[in-house]
């Protein structure tokens, strides 16, 4: 039995049925299928996504207020702060306390996947750039996000590769792009541009049309 949706109120229900028939010309498997019209709008159905949906809420809600507790001041945690980002919780930390935290996070709080890292160019005069982290718990169906803020002049943070391998090109992606250097990473080299170029386009004062000679073109 299986079900195949038809759209977000009903979906069709299929069953399948094996049975022997026994012919002149010898025995034989016939397959037969019916299919039924499920509708979610009936109140079993409503209730059981309702409560599956509350079950999931209430859980979540209770881990998030356990790596609040986890990174609490009381527990040596300082600057730390928790907010909210589209509807999902982030916590804005120091740089220095980024590849402990992440541990943390993996092996107490199961969170196994590292799914981004995000460089951003808030081109201001003090802490011009900021990495966000985006971590999945596979387990508990929750992601977190984790915010540093880094040096305009040389901005750079530890690697989180020894805790999740994913970062590996992300982090080279930031690297290129963004110019932020990811210390002790294993293989730190551009992705896109060559290595002997000395600019990084994604920030923003980087020319819209590109730096004129900065890369040789073929001649025609």
């Amino acid at each position: 039995m299986g079900f195949t949706q038809m759209h977000s109120n009903q979906a069709i229900r299929v069953t399948k049925n094996i049975r022997q028939e026994v012919t002149p010309d010898g025995t034989r498997l016939v397959m037969t299928q019916e299919r039924h019209i499920v509708s979610f709008q009936s109140f079993p159905y409503r209730l059981i996504i309702l409560s599956y949906f509350a079950k999931f809420v209430l859980h979540m809600t209770d881990l998030i207020e356990q790596i609040k507790n986890k990174f609490s001041e009381s527990n040596g945690f300082s600057g730390f702060v928790f907010t909210e980002n589209l509807n999902y919780p982030m916590i804005e930390l120091p740089k220095d306390r980024l590849l402990e935290t992440a541990g943390i996070l993996r092996d107490e709080f199961k969170m196994e996947q590292l799914r981004d890292v995000i460089s951003v160019d808030r081109f201001t005069k003090n802490d011009r750039f900021e990495c966000i982290y985006n971590i999945y718990s596979l387990t508990n169906k929750t992601r977190l996000f984790l915010k540093v803020r880094l040096d305009s002049k040389n901005p750079e943070v530890e690697s989180l590769f020894p805790i999740w391998q994913s970062a590996n090109w992300a982090e080279r992606e930031a690297y290129d792009m963004m110019g932020i250097t990811f210390l002790n990473h294993p293989d730190l080299r551009r992705m896109y541009m060559m290595e002997e170029y000395e600019y990084h386009p994604l920030r923003k004062d980087y020319p819209l049309m590109g730096l004129p000679g900065a890369v040789t073109l073929p001649k025609k």
